[in-house]
């Protein structure tokens, strides 16, 4: 009997062992994935800027105006996001919390079958 409960205790810490590799896995390729789509799309956004300022400075004829224009749609921008910073961060931890439950949720139904 002793040997079956310390059969059981090991395959269960090799389990939960598993699982932590697999979720710290998970992060961390998230995690990679995502700081390389960041880095992208900040580039995209950066060489837009660029173009968007330039055809405006060469439309007010003035290229330094196209820029100092864009900056401040930047700036009215962030000034939208620090008024509304708590609803925001509100409403995406909110989606974070959903995201993890239908995780677990699908993870346990896919077990059950």
């Amino acid at each position: 009997m002793f040997g079956f409960v310390k059969n059981y205790v090991n395959k269960r810490v090799n389990l939960i062992k598993l699982e932590l590799t697999e979720n710290v896995s998970l992060l961390i390729s998230n995690l990679i994935v995502g700081f390389f789509i960041l880095v992208i799309c900040f580039l995209f956004l950066l060489l837009l800027s660029i173009g968007i300022s330039i055809y405006i400075g060469i439309k007010f004829a003035d290229i330094g105006l196209g820029f100092v224009t864009f900056s401040a749609f930047y700036l009215i921008l962030l000034i939208i996001l620090i008024c509304f910073y708590s609803k925001l961060s509100k409403a995406v931890m909110k989606k974070i919390i959903e995201f993890q439950l239908n995780k677990k949720q699908d993870e346990s139904i896919s077990e059950n079958e």
